[in-house]
Protein backbone atom coordinates (compact mmCIF):
# COMPACT_ATOMS: atom_id res chain seq x y z
CA UNK A 1 0.00 0.00 0.00
CA UNK A 2 1.54 2.90 -1.24
CA UNK A 3 0.08 6.16 0.66
CA UNK A 4 1.95 8.73 -1.53
CA UNK A 5 0.58 7.30 -4.57
CA UNK A 6 -2.84 7.44 -3.07
CA UNK A 7 -2.09 10.66 -2.34
CA UNK A 8 -1.27 11.76 -6.09
CA UNK A 9 -4.46 10.23 -7.43
CA UNK A 10 -6.79 11.82 -4.47
CA UNK A 11 -5.15 14.99 -5.22
CA UNK A 12 -6.26 14.61 -9.47
CA UNK A 13 -9.58 13.10 -8.56
CA UNK A 14 -10.26 16.03 -5.90
CA UNK A 15 -8.85 19.30 -8.28
CA UNK A 16 -11.14 17.88 -10.82
CA UNK A 17 -14.13 18.31 -8.44
CA UNK A 18 -14.51 14.53 -7.23
CA UNK A 19 -16.08 14.78 -3.53
CA UNK A 20 -14.86 11.38 -2.19
CA UNK A 21 -11.85 12.02 -3.43
CA UNK A 22 -11.90 15.60 -1.98
CA UNK A 23 -13.12 14.30 1.58
CA UNK A 24 -10.07 11.66 1.52
CA UNK A 25 -7.36 13.92 0.61
CA UNK A 26 -8.83 15.92 3.60
CA UNK A 27 -8.07 12.94 6.06
CA UNK A 28 -4.78 12.28 4.29
CA UNK A 29 -4.00 15.69 5.09
CA UNK A 30 -5.48 15.31 8.71
CA UNK A 31 -3.78 11.94 9.70
CA UNK A 32 -0.66 12.69 8.28
CA UNK A 33 -1.01 9.79 5.93
CA UNK A 34 1.09 9.87 2.58
CA UNK A 35 1.78 13.88 3.50
CA UNK A 36 2.90 16.06 5.82
CA UNK A 37 -0.08 16.71 8.47
CA UNK A 38 -1.70 19.75 7.73
CA UNK A 39 -4.98 21.20 9.15
CA UNK A 40 -5.52 24.19 7.38
CA UNK A 41 -5.37 22.15 3.74
CA UNK A 42 -7.71 19.38 6.06
CA UNK A 43 -9.93 22.06 6.44
CA UNK A 44 -9.84 23.10 3.13
CA UNK A 45 -10.49 19.98 1.49
CA UNK A 46 -13.19 18.85 3.83
CA UNK A 47 -14.55 22.19 2.90
CA UNK A 48 -14.92 21.08 -0.77
CA UNK A 49 -16.47 18.36 0.24
CA UNK A 50 -18.87 19.35 2.67
CA UNK A 51 -20.06 21.94 0.02
CA UNK A 52 -20.80 19.01 -2.47
CA UNK A 53 -22.91 17.20 -0.19
CA UNK A 54 -20.78 14.53 1.36
CA UNK A 55 -21.95 13.66 5.05
CA UNK A 56 -18.61 12.37 6.51
CA UNK A 57 -16.80 15.83 5.58
CA UNK A 58 -19.39 18.22 6.78
CA UNK A 59 -19.48 16.07 10.33
CA UNK A 60 -14.82 16.33 9.95
CA UNK A 61 -15.94 20.19 9.28
CA UNK A 62 -17.86 20.58 12.06
CA UNK A 63 -15.14 18.93 14.27
CA UNK A 64 -12.59 21.53 12.58
CA UNK A 65 -14.90 24.20 13.23
CA UNK A 66 -15.80 23.24 17.32
CA UNK A 67 -12.04 22.56 18.05
CA UNK A 68 -10.43 25.19 15.89
CA UNK A 69 -8.49 23.10 13.73
CA UNK A 70 -7.14 24.12 10.36
CA UNK A 71 -9.99 27.15 10.67
CA UNK A 72 -11.02 29.96 13.58
CA UNK A 73 -13.18 27.98 16.09
CA UNK A 74 -16.87 29.05 15.68
CA UNK A 75 -19.57 27.12 17.21
CA UNK A 76 -22.29 28.49 14.89
CA UNK A 77 -20.63 26.89 12.43
CA UNK A 78 -19.76 23.87 13.76
CA UNK A 79 -23.50 23.19 14.76
CA UNK A 80 -24.50 24.35 11.43
CA UNK A 81 -22.50 21.71 9.78
CA UNK A 82 -23.52 19.20 12.03
CA UNK A 83 -26.82 20.02 10.98
CA UNK A 84 -25.96 19.42 7.80
CA UNK A 85 -24.77 16.14 8.35
CA UNK A 86 -27.59 14.90 10.65
CA UNK A 87 -30.07 15.68 8.12
CA UNK A 88 -28.07 13.54 5.70
CA UNK A 89 -28.15 10.40 8.40
CA UNK A 90 -25.18 10.76 9.98
CA UNK A 91 -25.23 9.41 13.04
CA UNK A 92 -22.41 10.87 15.00
CA UNK A 93 -23.56 14.09 14.00
CA UNK A 94 -27.13 13.24 14.73
CA UNK A 95 -26.06 12.11 18.48
CA UNK A 96 -23.72 14.93 18.92
CA UNK A 97 -26.79 17.47 18.05
CA UNK A 98 -28.52 15.11 20.61
CA UNK A 99 -26.10 16.12 23.07
CA UNK A 100 -26.05 19.96 22.31
CA UNK A 101 -29.80 20.34 22.80
CA UNK A 102 -29.81 17.97 25.71
CA UNK A 103 -26.98 20.32 27.63
CA UNK A 104 -26.65 23.38 25.99
CA UNK A 105 -28.10 27.01 26.80
CA UNK A 106 -32.11 27.08 25.86
CA UNK A 107 -32.22 23.59 26.38
CA UNK A 108 -34.55 21.89 24.15
CA UNK A 109 -35.12 18.48 24.99
CA UNK A 110 -37.84 17.17 22.48
CA UNK A 111 -35.01 18.23 19.67
CA UNK A 112 -32.72 16.42 22.15
CA UNK A 113 -34.65 13.03 22.19
CA UNK A 114 -35.02 13.31 18.08
CA UNK A 115 -31.33 13.31 17.37
CA UNK A 116 -30.89 10.70 19.61
CA UNK A 117 -33.56 8.64 18.45
CA UNK A 118 -32.43 8.86 14.73
CA UNK A 119 -28.43 8.02 15.70
CA UNK A 120 -30.02 5.37 17.74
CA UNK A 121 -32.43 3.84 14.90
CA UNK A 122 -28.52 3.66 12.92
CA UNK A 123 -27.41 1.39 15.28
CA UNK A 124 -24.96 4.51 17.37
CA UNK A 125 -24.61 2.92 20.58
CA UNK A 126 -24.05 5.30 22.64
CA UNK A 127 -27.62 7.54 21.53
CA UNK A 128 -29.16 3.87 22.12
CA UNK A 129 -27.91 4.32 25.94
CA UNK A 130 -28.40 8.22 26.03
CA UNK A 131 -32.08 7.32 24.92
CA UNK A 132 -32.74 4.56 26.91
CA UNK A 133 -31.90 6.94 30.08
CA UNK A 134 -34.35 9.68 28.52
CA UNK A 135 -37.43 6.83 28.61
CA UNK A 136 -36.32 5.60 31.86
CA UNK A 137 -35.74 8.97 33.45
CA UNK A 138 -38.92 11.12 31.75
CA UNK A 139 -36.95 13.15 29.74
CA UNK A 140 -38.86 15.14 27.22
CA UNK A 141 -40.69 11.26 26.41
CA UNK A 142 -42.94 9.78 28.34
CA UNK A 143 -41.15 7.23 31.26
CA UNK A 144 -41.69 3.53 29.28
CA UNK A 145 -39.46 1.12 31.18
CA UNK A 146 -39.67 -1.46 28.55
CA UNK A 147 -38.66 0.99 26.09
CA UNK A 148 -35.57 2.06 28.01
CA UNK A 149 -34.52 -1.25 28.75
CA UNK A 150 -34.70 -2.19 24.63
CA UNK A 151 -33.00 0.86 23.96
CA UNK A 152 -30.26 -0.70 26.36
CA UNK A 153 -30.03 -4.07 24.88
CA UNK A 154 -29.35 -3.08 21.88
CA UNK A 155 -26.33 -0.88 22.64
CA UNK A 156 -24.98 -3.92 25.39
CA UNK A 157 -25.75 -6.69 22.18
CA UNK A 158 -23.28 -3.99 20.04
CA UNK A 159 -20.71 -4.13 23.00
CA UNK A 160 -21.66 -0.69 24.61
CA UNK A 161 -20.19 -1.72 28.38
CA UNK A 162 -19.58 0.00 31.44
CA UNK A 163 -19.65 -1.21 34.75
CA UNK A 164 -22.81 0.68 35.71
CA UNK A 165 -24.62 0.04 32.78
CA UNK A 166 -23.75 -3.56 32.89
CA UNK A 167 -25.27 -3.74 36.16
CA UNK A 168 -28.16 -1.62 35.36
CA UNK A 169 -29.60 -3.97 32.70
CA UNK A 170 -28.68 -6.97 34.68
CA UNK A 171 -30.83 -5.93 37.67
CA UNK A 172 -33.69 -5.28 35.09
CA UNK A 173 -33.50 -8.93 33.89
CA UNK A 174 -33.07 -10.19 37.28
CA UNK A 175 -35.98 -8.02 38.59
CA UNK A 176 -38.34 -7.74 35.66
CA UNK A 177 -37.71 -4.22 35.22
CA UNK A 178 -38.90 -2.86 31.87
CA UNK A 179 -38.85 -7.37 30.61
CA UNK A 180 -39.81 -10.61 31.60
CA UNK A 181 -38.27 -11.69 34.83
CA UNK A 182 -34.95 -13.88 33.26
CA UNK A 183 -32.84 -14.83 35.88
CA UNK A 184 -30.58 -16.70 33.63
CA UNK A 185 -30.39 -13.39 31.22
CA UNK A 186 -29.36 -11.50 34.12
CA UNK A 187 -26.28 -13.80 35.13
CA UNK A 188 -24.92 -13.51 31.65
CA UNK A 189 -25.07 -9.12 32.15
CA UNK A 190 -23.64 -9.67 35.43
CA UNK A 191 -20.64 -11.82 34.03
CA UNK A 192 -19.91 -9.84 31.09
Amino acid sequence: KNEEKAVEWYTEAAEKGYALSQFRLGLCFATGKGVNENAEKAAEWYTKAAEQGVGKAQYRLAKCHLHGTGVEKSEEKAVEWFVKAAEQGHAKSQAFLGYCYLFGEGVEEEKAVEWFTKAAEKGHAEAQVVLGYCYEAQIAVEKNVEKAVEWFVKAAEQGFFNAQFQTSLAQCFEEGIGVEKDEEKAMEWYKK
